[in-house]
């Protein structure tokens, strides 16, 4: 049997070997978190109905027949399930860039930008990550919309810091979430008020660790489906080309 199965609590395995090479294509299945699953799970199951096609016709069957069968079941099986899969992990990729790029649009005031860019740029560079923690939005903004290639000087762990942050102040301000977080008083600051912005940063870091999880999960995803192209180039006994072709529905 070209295509072979393997099944435990957390993982399915697909198989496929012919006498020249053999394939895996595998995926988790204890994480009901993982927003492409289902899509997975549809691949696999279009596999295995091809696998029990074919082995309730290979008896009948010469064996370069059942070559042939085996191309002409995963055509028929596969292009529905890997096109869905696919435009899946597209809106994904499509939610995060939109997101992000909503999230870094520059300030609306080119002329207090401008100022700000000028004053981070005056700022000695062994001091600019202390600056970042302390900018607002509009401030950090003016810095990362004018793009990286403008601060070469600054290393790429600054760059990353003023990035996310402006990302998490940016959601901040887009869900109102500063109004859900106050300072308390204390022994120490009995008349302690005001919002709490590193508990709201908090909460959006959360958030937007939700938002890199998607995209991680899409990165899966993708090496999931080419992962099978591999299997069906060695279960058809063709070249990764033309199973990619035959994946895709275009073969």
């Amino acid at each position: 049997m070209p295509i072979t199965f393997q099944r435990d609590s957390s993982v399915t395995a697909i198989h496929a070997q012919s006498s020249a090479a053999r394939a895996t294509a595998a995926f988790s299945t204890s994480d009901p978190a993982d927003p492409f699953i289902s899509g997975k799970a549809a691949i696999a199951a279009a596999l295995e109905g091809v696998a029990h096609a074919i082995g309730a016709a290979k008896a009948d069957l010469k064996p370069e027949a059942v070559t042939r069968k085996v191309r002409s079941e995963l055509g028929k099986a596969l292009p529905q399930p890997a096109a869905a899969l696919v435009e899946a992990i597209g809106a994904k990729r499509a939610n995060y860039a939109a997101t992000l790029a909503r999230h870094s649009a520059p300030p609306a005031d080119a002329v207090l930008a401008s100022e700000d860019r000028a004053a981070f740029r005056a700022v000695p560079v062994a001091e600019r990550y202390r600056w970042i923690k302390r900018a607002d939005r509009d401030a950090l903004a003016a810095v990362i919309s004018v793009g990286r290639d403008r601060w070469s000087e600054i290393d790429d762990a600054v760059w990353q810091a003023a990035t996310d942050r402006l990302v998490k102040l940016s959601w901040i301000a887009e869900t109102g979430q500063q109004a859900r977080f106050s300072l308390t008083p204390t022994p120490e600051q009995p008349a302690r008020s005001g919002p709490d912005l590193a508990a709201a940063e908090a909460h959006a870091e959360t958030a937007l660790a939700a938002l890199q999880s998607d995209l991680d999960a899409a990165d899966r995803a993708e090496r999931f489906l080419a992962d099978v192209v591999n299997v069906v180039a060695v279960a058809g006994e063709i070249t990764v080309a033309d199973a990619f072709a035959l994946v895709a529905g275009s073969a």
